[in-house]
């Protein structure tokens, strides 16, 4: 039973509903605190958490569930020596393997899958305009490296792109950009934001209805994922940005964190390589994976008749596998 929960998101509830059966979570009485940083777990702990809940931790009357699954901006390793609590009844729950945790749990896994309100029809299957989708809502460096050499590699116009970036952000986000990726001096973007439609900069994107993105997608040959983590200093972390090309039965290549498409295969699901190059994945250098990743894009983008379609014949059933795996799902603990 919760009895108390510190936290701004769905995440514990759906983790906490799924392990209910745990002999552990029967026994005791479980308080949630959900953090994104360790700011907000230090706070917490000194000025929210009761005297009296810490003294019910440490005699093992209570649960505490440390839940940072929602969010992975530091590599955690030492989570319950910060707490200085009975290491016995204090529980780390995470959705990155590169944080120190108890347990696996891949949320936006489970989001997707519980607000997947169509079915798909695969690009795969029909005739596509466009070569991928790449959606970006927050700015952030690699993203905007991102869309800089895809218009210097005449690959921009060949895509749907989004980014929501203001007219007066721009400067700073060049500038901070250029601190981590070689950007062209003469880089501008004609107008901003880039907006493919309102759903992309008014809505929580990890809520966007899938019968909101399916026009694009439809029409776009693969998805090229930007995902919120992007540098090796990063933990792995897949968010719904992973999981709706999966959702849609679209190839995908992913702008991440190295090893992220390794533990995507962990959780079950297949990826490209042998259609798509991707060694990109085990590339440790931020810039050379990038580089990686739009020349394996530029690539699949000269292809034609033959190719093209022998392209598509390998990815259908891998895409068909992932949907069926990812719709079926039934746990996301790991």
């Amino acid at each position: 039973m919760i009895v108390n929960s510190y936290a701004h998101h769905t995440a514990s509830s759906g983790y906490y509903k799924e392990h209910n059966k745990l002999s552990k979570f029967k026994q005791n009485q479980v308080i949630i605190i959900e953090f994104r940083n360790l700011q907000q777990l230090n706070n917490i702990i000194q000025n929210s958490l009761t005297q009296s809940e810490k003294t019910d931790i440490n005699a093992g009357k209570k649960l505490l569930l440390l839940n940072c699954s929602t969010e992975a901006n530091y590599k955690f390793n030492t989570l319950k020596d910060i707490v200085n609590l009975n290491k016995e009844y204090v529980k780390v729950l995470s959705a990155s393997p590169d944080i120190i945790s108890d347990e696996l749990y891949i949320h936006f896994e489970r989001l997707a899958q519980t607000t997947l309100d169509i079915v798909p029809i695969s690009p795969l299957n029909v005739l596509t305009s466009k070569l991928y989708i790449n959606f970006n809502l927050k700015t952030r460096p690699h993203r905007l490296a991102t869309i800089a050499l895809l218009k210097q590699h005449n690959l921009f116009e060949l895509g749907y792109n989004s980014l929501y970036c203001m007219q007066e952000e721009w400067d700073y986000h060049l500038s901070t950009t250029k601190k981590y990726f070689d950007i062209s001096d003469d880089f501008k973007l004609d107008s901003l934001p880039i907006e493919l439609d309102k759903i992309n900069t008014k809505s929580n994107p990890a809520h966007i209805k899938f019968s909101n993105i399916q026009k694009f997608v439809t029409n776009s040959l693969l998805s090229l994922v930007t995902e919120t983590n992007y540098f090796n200093s990063e933990p792995r972390f897949l968010t719904e940005k992973t999981f709706k090309p999966i959702a849609l039965k679209q190839p995908f290549i992913l702008v991440t964190v190295p090893r992220t498409l390794e533990f995507l295969r962990s959780l079950g699901y297949q990826t490209f390589d042998g259609i798509i190059d991707e060694s990109y994945d085990q590339e440790f250098d931020d810039k050379k994976r990038l580089n990686l990743i739009i020349k394996e894009l530029k690539r699949i983008s000269e292809l034609h008749d033959n190719d093209l379609q022998l392209f598509k014949s390998k990815c259908l059933p891998i895409v068909n596998y992932n949907y069926d795996l990812f719709k079926n799902k039934k746990t996301f603990i790991h």
